[in-house]
């Protein structure tokens, strides 16, 4: 890279050479061929402001700023949660001289419950209940989607990785779906878009 004073001394050089025709070179001024150097210099480096690696996409959160239910009011004996996605809706009842239960339900699913029994006449297979000690496909004819706990403007959303616990009942907010047992029996029962799972009792 020549430095300024190359481009100086080079300057005053032109200045004494002649021409083929006597003449002498016009004098051109060092920081005319500063100038041109510094263009000649942007030129070759190709750099651009529209060439710059535009930023990388920021990722949205995974779970919203909804609210989040964490142990029921002393003496309640409901408690219902919406998960984050919005697919599930469950609700936890305190047995009145009864064992406590959960039911869950779920709008959308990619698997299929088993036939109805003979002895289901309501609804069958919207979902997953621990009732009595033990875990079972759902049969009822009325519906918790939706469940709105008063004085909230809406479903209460249950966040990834949070628990709720009623009486004997404990569910846990999943990634991977909702898991919800009766700690005395062990009965409980594994809900998802994917699949569904009932174990113990």
């Amino acid at each position: 890279m020549l430095a300024a004073s190359d481009v100086t001394d080079g300057a005053e050089e032109l200045r004494s050479v002649p021409t083929s025709a006597g003449s002498r070179l016009r004098r051109v001024p060092p920081a005319a061929l500063l100038g041109v150097l510094a263009l000649g210099a942007a030129g070759c480096s190709g750099a651009s402001p529209a060439a710059q690696a535009a930023p990388a996409p920021v990722r949205a959160p995974l779970v919203s700023d909804a609210p989040t239910v964490g142990t029921p009011e002393p003496g309640a004996d409901h408690a219902a949660f919406t998960m984050p996605s919005g697919n599930i809706t469950c609700l936890l009842e305190k047995g009145a001289g009864a064992a406590d239960a959960v039911r869950c339900q779920i709008a959308e699913r990619s698997w299929t419950p088993p036939p109805q029994p003979a002895e289901c006449t309501s609804g069958w297979g919207d979902g997953v209940t621990v009732t009595e000690g033990r875990a079972e496909v759902t049969c009822a004819g009325d519906s918790v989607a939706g469940w709105v706990e008063p004085g909230t403007d809406g479903p209460v959303t249950l966040a990834y990785g949070s628990v709720i616990t009623l009486g004997d009942v404990t569910c846990e907010s999943r990634e991977d779906g909702v898991r919800c047992s009766d700690t005395t029996t062990g009965a409980g029962f594994v809900l998802s878009r994917a699949r569904y799972e009932l174990f113990g009792g």
